[in-house]
């Protein structure tokens, strides 16, 4: 567990009050502190492959959702399995959700062998490994019920080519990197964060095809969705309960580099316009990992990735939580995501009844 542990900044009079879920990432393991940074509950990674966990959501059976070495889970809060995907036969990476109670969505790589790329070097092999991403729908026995192929929806004309130096290095190039997924059954729309190519992508569930791309231009064939909101090497994109896209943006090809958050409107009877953003300070910025979520008080959690940090901010963008993870040799704890829930038994209820005999 992180040696330092510290909460640097808390007004409980504008905090929205509860637990919240964090995984230690670069421990390999997950936990729940109360507001004060204490930890009530933490996950036993001795029960999983290579000792790794990474809880990713709370379900509304109180059991947790997460993944480690290839594969996803569902645990309980005794972190023993429910649910384990099918390995090898998929290879989880990234992000599992468990969007309503009878199905899980999840991310698959998936190879190619392809030509190198036009801006290949005269050096580099003739051909390359593609890498890209399924997404995964399984139902609670593991039996696929939707999947979709970024190289069946996506050009291969469309790449990033600062990513072709290691790949023309290792044979291997890492084209999509999609690092999260979401779906809203509202409106039965799949998204994605792909994040090698600047992009975020809305999927029609039924039809599979790509219903707007939020994205560079510069790694397009098209004109992305509302033009460019200049944002790279993006995580965990997700909608709202106002029907907002609401992201973390890592910065990494801004100049100058700058991590934050970015909401963004999605009014159909107008192009999409960004309706908030919160700029990091300079000590978080983070090249990878990160997360921004609305609580039910309208605040917003932020998980500034490598850096150890975790603040809540209220609509006035002040910072009015703010959690510090440093280990014992002084390096900051890594982060993918935090979730603020009121306990750790949704499950748990009571009843009343007058009158009983």
């Amino acid at each position: 567990y992180p040696d330092n542990v510290s909460i640097l900044t808390s007004n409980e009079d504008h905090i929205q009050l509860g637990l919240s879920i964090i995984d230690y990432e670069s421990l390999n393991f997950s936990v729940v502190v109360d507001i004060d940074g204490d930890p009530v509950w933490f996950a036993d990674r001795t029960n999983f492959i290579a000792s790794k966990i990474i809880v990713t959501e709370i379900a509304s059976n109180g059991n947790f959702i997460g993944f480690g070495f290839r594969r996803g889970y569902e645990i309980n809060l005794d972190s023993e399995i429910i649910f384990e995907t099918d390995y090898p036969e998929y290879e989880v990476h990234h992000s599992i959700i468990k969007p309503g109670n009878d199905s899980y969505f999840f991310l698959d790589a998936v190879n190619q062998i392809l030509p190198c790329p036009e801006d290949c070097s005269e050096s580099a092999p003739a051909n390359l490994e593609w890498v890209g991403d399924k997404i995964i729908q399984v139902d609670l026995n593991g039996e696929l019920i939707w999947e979709w192929n970024s190289f069946d929806y996506l050009s291969q004309l469309e790449y990033n080519p600062q990513w072709l130096p290691q790949a023309e290095a290792s044979g291997i190039f890492d084209w999509t990197h999609g690092n999260s997924v979401f779906f809203n059954e509202v409106d039965s729309i799949v998204y994605i964060s792909l994040r090698n190519i600047n992009r975020i992508s809305a999927i029609d569930y039924t039809t599979k095809e790509i219903i707007w791309d939020i994205a560079d231009p510069g790694y397009m064939e098209g004109t992305p969705f509302g033009g460019n909101f200049e944002f790279s090497h993006q995580h965990s994109a997700q909608i709202t309960d106002t029907g907002t896209l609401l992201f973390f943006d890592n910065g990494r090809d801004t100049s100058p580099e700058r991590s934050k958050c970015m909401e963004i409107g999605l009014n159909e009877s107008r192009e999409p316009e960004l309706v908030w953003e919160y700029v990091l300070p300079d000590s978080m910025f983070t090249l990878s990992r990160g997360e921004c979520k609305r609580l039910d008080n309208g605040n917003t959690l932020i998980t500034a990735g490598r850096t150890g940090n975790i603040i809540e901010v209220n609509n006035n963008d002040e910072i009015v939580w703010h959690f510090r993870a440093i280990t014992g040799s002084g390096d900051d704890v890594a982060f993918y995501w935090t979730q603020r829930i009121k306990n750790l038994y949704p499950h748990a209820f009571s009843i009343k009844i007058d009158n009983l005999e």
